[in-house]
């Protein structure tokens, strides 16, 4: 603990600096009083130590702050501020201590206390235990190791770092987590010098030593490369642990799988020279990482490990081709085709099946080969799986732009999914929007009008019909208007839309929109909700026909419409009359006439 001389020194220096007022020196000393008495008697708690280490740092920050401004180039002024920090870095370096002797402590506090000695190590002369063997003394967590051990490296002194990350494996000699750092710490400084001889050999023999403690632990093997590669470049000891996993572990599935994710990661192995580095070429990464999948193939043993290495590797391919289609490099695009197939046929032939069913859909499909049972596979084991249909017809349309191509995917996934094909219809209605045939066009809406589900014949025939308006004229319509309307469900769009066609003609035949309205009325409108429909039914009477007529249905609309919707009605019929007596007509219309049993 501090003497009375250096309390009266620190004391005598914030009176004459007015550092503090006062009261707040009577506190202050009060305060110091009081902890050195509970401290004595052993009845201080830890909160109550850091209040007052809090305390002591905020008066040694004001007391900087004060040797700062009133600074004097001199010798007696010099030694005064030495012997005042010395003071209170003192007596702030035993509240550290002291605590720590008497209590568990956190990382951060650990650092915080290192922190603090590091940077006024010139002035604390107390004589103390260091602090890695008060650590010791207190079996400390080995979290407490690791994080004075990086503190350490991060003040570039590795040799202090290596020291306690030693001392925490004395202490905690199975503790997995500690010889990973080591081999961390290693590998950082690697990287600050360089390489080296000494300082590679270094780092293999703590990682030799850590694999020989925890012999054939793979997951702990897996964890060293992990911690290894953190940083780059690359050195020996990476291609150390990469070669010895491979040797040790040939058979193990799992083993090959985080070999290939390395690759795919950029961190390749060369089974050719057996060595290891780092690359960004995206197509090497591809390569070396399906290369990796293969050599497992040939080493792990048992059907059910070369399944999941399948499994994985197809996986991979697969990702590969959806990652592809984005940047579309060719040689990636060829190398997905071999790889997939070669894949596709050891599944399927040699290991029992494809385990993920949509795997069949990219195999008859992208393949590009003729199998029909294949085929039959994709088609009875993918009756749900809208999305893949849907991917494949899209990478189809981007990459080939062939109708046939493009048609035939289509129609193999609309046969799989039947009547949950919507989005393949949508897909190749696009397609053949943008192919520019009118023709093709027209036979695809047809197609769809007459599908035998309803989904979607009831979107198609409502284009098919607007395609025959369009290209092959009223009467062509008019003709499939009359087969269109019987399919199920019935679709209001379609009475609406002939309905505009029939106004569009010249002259207007005004019996054959009265009776399009009529019946779309009489389909439509029964179950009293149908507000517009009659409106525009009221309109056209008004304007074609006659008020006496208007008027006869407005009232038949009124008697059928729900409650809440026949004022919407009467707003309507309102404004529609007023608009009809405004009007000016300044053509003559052509309209057909229409016999008087008819008014």
């Amino acid at each position: 603990m501090p003497s009375i001389l250096e309390t009266r020194l620190d004391i005598k220096f914030i009176r004459t600096y007015n550092v503090l007022n006062d009261l707040q020196i009577t506190n202050l000393v009060y305060e110091r009083k009081l902890f050195a008495q509970k401290t004595a008697i052993r009845e201080i708690t830890k909160e109550e130590c850091q209040q007052m280490l809090k305390l002591e740092l905020n008066v040694m920050t004001l007391c900087g702050l004060a040797l700062d401004e009133y600074f004097i180039p001199k010798s007696l002024f010099i030694n005064e501020r030495v012997s005042i920090m010395k003071v209170l870095c003192n007596r702030i370096d035993h509240l550290y201590f002291s605590m720590f002797q008497m209590f568990s402590i956190g990382c951060v506090l650990l650092v915080e206390y290192m922190a603090f000695q590091s940077k006024n190590k010139q002035f604390i002369t107390n004589e103390s235990h260091p602090l890695i063997v008060l650590m010791s003394k207190k079996k400390c967590d080995p979290a407490m190791y690791s994080a004075a051990a990086t503190f350490e490296y991060e003040q570039h002194d590795i040799e202090m770092a290596r020291r306690y990350i030693e001392e925490g494996i004395i202490n905690h000699p199975n503790n997995q987590t500690l010889y990973l750092e080591q081999l961390w710490i290693e590998v950082m400084h690697l990287g600050d010098v360089e390489g080296g001889d000494l300082n590679e050999l270094k780092a293999i023999q703590i990682y030799k030593n850590a694999i020989k403690i925890f012999e054939m632990d793979m997951d702990f093997h897996m964890s060293l490369i992990n911690r290894s590669i953190e940083v780059k470049p690359i050195w020996r000891i990476q291609n150390e642990i990469v070669c010895d996993l491979i040797v040790i572990y040939k058979q193990s599935d799992v083993m090959w799988h985080k070999v290939a994710t390395l690759c795919a990661d950029g961190f390749i192995f060369d089974h050719d020279d057996s060595s290891f580095g780092y690359f960004t070429d995206f197509k090497k990464r591809a390569r070396s990482c399906i290369q990796t999948y293969n050599e497992g193939l040939k080493h792990v043993l048992g059907i059910t490990r070369k399944r999941n290495l399948m499994k994985l590797l197809t996986e991979y391919i697969i990702k590969l081709w959806k990652y592809n289609k984005g940047i579309q490099i060719l040689e990636i695009n060829d190398l997905v085709k071999r790889e997939m197939k070669k894949a596709f046929l050891m599944g399927h032939f040699d290991l029992g099946g494809l385990h993920n069913p949509e795997y069949y859909v990219y195999w008859a499909v992208l393949s590009e080969e003729n199998r029909p049972e294949i085929l039959q596979l994709a088609i009875d084991c993918n009756k749900d799986n809208v999305q893949v249909w849907a991917e494949v017809l899209e990478y189809n349309v981007v990459h080939f732009d062939s109708y046939r191509t493009v048609k035939k995917t289509f129609d193999i996934g609309n046969q799989a999914l039947g009547n949950k094909s919507s989005m393949l219809w949508k897909i190749m209605d696009s397609f053949l929007q943008q192919y520019c045939d009118v023709t093709l066009l027209g036979k695809f809406y047809e197609d769809g009008a007459k599908s035998p589900y309803q989904e979607i014949s009831n979107v198609y025939k409502v284009d098919y019909l607007e395609w025959l308006h369009m290209y092959e004229g009223i009467s062509s319509a008019r003709e499939q208007f009359n087969q269109l309307k019987n399919l199920k469900p019935e679709n209001k769009k379609l009475y609406t839309n002939m309905i505009e066609y029939e106004k569009l003609q010249e002259p207007i035949n005004v019996s054959t929109i009265r009776n399009l309205y009529d019946l779309a009325c009489s389909t439509f409108c029964r179950q009293g909700t149908e507000v517009s429909l009659f409106a525009k039914c009221i309109e056209f009477e008004l304007t074609y026909v006659g008020s006496s007529t208007a008027e006869r249905i407005y009232k038949v609309a009124l008697r059928i419409l729900k409650p809440h919707l026949r004022t919407d009605l009467k707003r309507m019929y309102k404004t529609i009359n007023e608009a009809h007596r405004k009007r000016t007509v300044t053509i003559d219309p052509v309209i057909i006439e229409i016999s008087d049993d008819e008014e």
